[in-house]
């Protein structure tokens, strides 16, 4: 076995000292990481490069097909609805295993958390760390069930604001002041379920609900905080996916401009080994966009260190300065 030690998680940072510590310990831990979940990181680029292949490949040429009346619409709708099935299947079954997969990370995290370091050691190809995955699934969950809500608030403004002649058709004011209202809205629900999230992760000694009662106030008294580190982490994010990521990118724009051209009566002019050659583009492209989202979790893990050392430190200088006015008094 050999140790990692890489900054203390309880330690209050800037958002910058944040982010460097985060893709720090990503980095110094990656081969640990790798040998942990190359395996769910597998099986979920097999999914997505399915799923991909269904969206770029075999959906828009069945709906070419209906459209141009190729086909009888009967068989060509039956098609649809089967691809629309599966594709519902494989993005389920595709959630499960990136949360799956997320775990490990989180082991690490949680390992770190505990001992303020990590340990190199050999694991099994299939490693699964129940209480860490159990913890990880009910996180991702009730987070993916605060924001459905959040979303079903937006919406209905929408609805409510169009009932009202609020927003009316073609006016730009009101659509605007909608607009602006759903963004803000997404963006504190945002911040919320990332900072509850990882405590909850991470710390066993607390349950989610009453959680996110108790620290919703906290996550928003350093909403800028928080944004900052999303923000750049975001940023990172989507510059490295679209640099590692430019051949599927590529293959897309190709079949999506030869399903269009199909519409216009042209011939399709694409390979018949297209369709496999897309669904092993996607899948590798699925196992390296499995490890560029995991890098994201570890400037949040010293955001979530970050913002209960400052609450801490707070909470001790106000204890301070009551007993100082207390000896003062007496």
């Amino acid at each position: 076995m050999e140790s990692v030690n890489e900054g203390a998680l309880m330690k209050s940072n800037s958002a910058v000292a944040c982010i460097k510590s985060g893709y720090r310990l990503f980095t110094a831990n990656f081969k640990n990481l790798f040998r942990m979940s190359w395996a769910w990181a597998t099986v979920y680029g097999l999914i997505f490069g399915a799923l991909c292949t269904i969206g770029v490949m075999r959906m828009p040429a069945v709906v070419t097909r209906l459209i141009t009346s190729a086909q009888p619409p009967v068989e060509a709708s039956r098609q649809y609805l089967a691809l629309l099935a599966a594709s519902l299947l494989l993005i389920i079954a595709g959630g499960i295993a990136e949360v799956l997969f997320y775990s490990c990370s989180f082991s690490v995290l949680r390992e770190h958390a505990s001992t303020g370091k990590t340990t190199r050691r050999s694991v099994k190809w299939n490693f699964l760390d129940r209480r860490t995955a159990w913890r990880t699934v009910k996180g991702v969950a009730a987070s993916l069930v605060i924001t459905l809500v959040a979303g079903a608030v937006t919406a209905a403004l929408y609805y409510a604001g169009t009932a009202t002649a609020v927003i009316k058709p073609g006016a730009v004011t009101g659509l605007a002041i909608w607009a602006v209202t759903a963004i803000a809205i997404m963006l504190v629900t945002t911040v919320v379920v990332m900072f509850v999230a990882m405590k909850y992760i991470i710390d066993d000694n607390c349950r989610f609900w009453p959680l996110a009662a108790k620290d919703c106030g906290m996550a928003l008294r350093h909403f800028g905080f928080i944004f900052v580190i999303l923000l750049f982490a975001m940023i990172i994010l989507m510059a490295a996916t679209y640099i590692l990521e430019l051949p599927a990118i590529l293959l897309s724009a190709a079949n999506t401009q030869a399903s269009l051209g199909v519409l216009m009566g042209d011939p399709l002019g694409m390979p018949a080994y297209i369709t496999p050659l897309s669904f092993i583009v996607f899948a590798i492209s699925g196992f390296i966009q499995a490890y560029l989202r995991c890098s994201t979790i570890f400037p949040l893990y010293y955001m979530y260190g970050s913002i209960e050392t400052q609450e801490k430190e707070k909470r001790q200088y106000a204890s301070d300065i009551s007993s100082e006015n207390e000896v003062t008094k007496e």
